[in-house]
């Protein structure tokens, strides 16, 4: 017969510890409890949580109720020591901070400045303006205290409290609420999504364990002390005991649930700490709940285009242009090997996304070829970097890393190229034909247009691709709808002039792999949200096989400048194999996927390839 942990029991004093021993040595002492077998494991590994969590302890201390802590929130997640989640592990860089950033930057000069970010923790399933609204409330509540907020999260939780907590016909999964959530704040200049607790624990964390690990995140990237705030609406007014001791908070005053805030705010251990915030300005009820809107969504046409046309995803194959240090080092052959393996592989990863729409590999050969002719009757200035002619102009679109991505921060000159203006100063007078080798939103090649003096006219701007699918060689008839046009270089870690220009935390400008956890597949590539985990999986797991194949291991020291420094800021030293890189962020993009779930595919050889002519996968 097992002893039962009375609800006001002194847990310290149980398991043989002082409040203020290290977490430790509270582990040991749970352990040897564990060993004895005195106590149900369920109910002892419950009180050893509660007194490990630096927020909860303290609401344990005050109300001497299990029932009290709970229901401010804490579970057990089940993990035992040696598993516990790493809150410290902060090289993993998932959460974005430029907006926190430009605005600490702003403040530079103020002495007096207390900088603030909010933070909120919920299923989001799916967000809506009620949310939104929640956390610009809290922003005024914090800012009449002359603290300045600095940035705000909204984080989801872990698919696994979600699927628990909800039970609609339709549970949104975490890559479809973060896709929403993105979308939702696109348009402010604070809020931002954290991604970490939804997509990178094993199982569903607590808020406070989110909190502890903001904080230190921030402070290690940052090299600032921010003061975090928890945000939560007066449904979860209870929550309000985690922070009697340790923290602060703002309870957002709720339509329908204002006696949940009033009953919880007469609590004797709450009425006091001025760090809890009660607002009294109330958020209003959203016009449709978020079951509801559940029922609305779908994501099958992730992707709108005209059924009645052709569809079509490029590739753009660049031979061995980006790889070229590895040709040197490695052999012309043994490159075009790995590569070749590598395409098909990829379009063959497409295509099980895609299958209803074709997708094309395009040949940089013709590309040039189409250059070399307009550059004979007309003047060109040519943006492309993978091709020659014309006046170059080379230019990169600058983004924020890790975050949705959903549109560029600036046009910036590209990695390793004079400043824009120093570009566009070189070119002499006269009237031009601006290639570029795609236009996706035509953002580049309106930016760069108003960037260009009087002296220089554009009489027509011009797509390499499309100029390529325009000739029928790859897509019979000439009508398409165009879903994407991505790189192939992009994909492949430590080529050339691949990966996303992003800023680093230091301020250093970069390039980042064309995956997660860096960059946002569902904007920069179109995969549609429930596939973007997945297909970043595979394709961290195609590096390692590219890199495995070369035979002679090529080292962090042996790539691209640019590439080079971003893995070093995150950690690896030059030294370092890029088998090991890639498995690194494998292993940790992994740690969300059911064991039982295979991404294991089948032989190169047996995948079928649309539109696999010689002429379209030449290397």
């Amino acid at each position: 017969m097992y002893l039962k942990i009375k609800n006001n029991e002194d847990l310290w004093k149980l398991f043989g510890v002082k409040r203020t021993d290290v977490a430790s040595k509270l582990d040991l002492a749970y352990l040897r409890l564990k060993k004895e077998n005195k106590y149900e494991i369920n109910d002892l590994r419950l009180a050893w949580k509660i007194l490990r969590d630096p927020f909860l302890s303290k609401t344990y201390f005050a109300y001497k109720s299990i029932k009290s802590v709970i229901e401010a929130g804490f579970f057990d997640d089940g993990l035992e020591p040696g598993s516990l989640t790493k809150l410290d592990f902060h090289n993993w860089l998932c959460t974005p901070f430029q907006k926190i950033s430009d605005n600490l930057q702003r403040h530079k000069k103020d002495k007096r400045f207390h900088p603030v970010v909010l933070f909120s923790t919920g299923g989001f399933s799916p967000v809506h303006t009620g949310h939104i609204e929640m956390m610009k409330l809290a922003k005024l509540e914090v800012e009449k205290l002359n603290k300045t907020v600095v940035g705000g999260y909204i984080s989801p939780s872990h698919d696994e409290y979600v699927w628990n907590k909800y039970t609609d016909s339709l549970n949104l999964d975490s890559s479809s609420r973060i896709d929403l959530c993105e979308k939702a704040i696109r348009d402010s200049d604070w809020l931002m999504i954290d991604t970490w607790e939804a997509r990178y624990n094993k199982v569903p964390i607590t808020y406070t364990d989110a909190i502890l690990r903001l904080e230190g995140y921030l402070q290690f990237h940052l090299g600032l002390k921010i003061e975090v705030v928890y945000v939560f609406g007066s449904d979860n007014a209870v929550f309000s005991r985690a922070f009697i001791d340790k923290g602060s908070c703002v309870c957002v005053k709720r339509e329908g649930y204002e006696s949940k805030l009033e009953d919880v705010a007469r609590e004797v251990p709450i009425a006091k700490p001025k760090n809890i915030i009660f607002t009294s300005q109330s958020r209003t009820k959203p016009s449709i709940s978020s079951s509801e809107l559940r029922k609305k969504i779908s994501f099958q046409n992730f992707y709108k285009s005209d059924d009645s046309l052709k569809k079509i995803y490029a590739v753009r194959n660049d031979g061995l242009w980006a790889l070229e240090k590895l040709s040197k080092s490695h052999g012309e052959q043994k490159v075009l090997e790995a590569k070749r393996g590598f395409l098909n592989d990829f379009v063959y990863y497409l295509q099980a996304i895609f299958s209803k729409d074709s997708i094309v590999v395009v040949n940089l050969k013709s590309q040039q070829n189409f250059i070399n002719v307009l550059n004979k009757s007309k003047k060109v200035i040519n943006m492309d970097v993978c091709t020659n002619g014309g006046y170059r102009l080379y230019v990169s679109r600058l983004f924020d890393i890790c975050d949705g991505q959903l549109e560029p921060r600036a046009v910036i000159g590209r990695l390793g190229y004079p400043l824009v203006d120093k570009q566009i100063s070189d070119i002499p007078s006269g009237t031009y034909v601006l290639v570029d080798d795609d236009v996706a939103t035509g953002y580049t090649g309106g930016k760069v247009l108003s960037l260009l003096p009087r002296r220089i006219k554009i009489e027509s701007t011009l797509k390499l691709l499309h100029e390529d699918l325009k000739t029928g060689k790859y897509v019979p008839g000439k009508s398409f709808n165009l879903i994407d046009v991505v790189d192939l270089r992009d994909f492949i870690i430590g080529s050339k002039d691949s990966g996303l220009v992003v800023t680093l935390p230091d301020g250093e400008i970069c390039r980042v792999p064309y995956l997660l956890p860096y960059v946002s597949l569902r904007s920069r590539a179109m995969i549609p949200p429930t596939e973007e985990l997945e297909f970043s999986i595979k394709l961290w797991r195609l590096n390692v096989g590219f890199y495995k194949s070369l035979e002679k291991p090529v080292l962090l020291s042996q790539t691209y400048p640019y590439f080079k420094n971003f893995m070093k800021y995150i950690g690896f030293s030059e030294k370092s194999s890029m088998v090991d890189i890639c498995l690194w962020h494998l292993n940790q993009l992994s740690i969300n996927i059911p064991s039982k779930k295979s991404l294991t595919l089948s032989k190169r050889e047996t995948r079928p390839m649309s539109f696999s002519t010689e002429s379209t996968y030449a290397l």
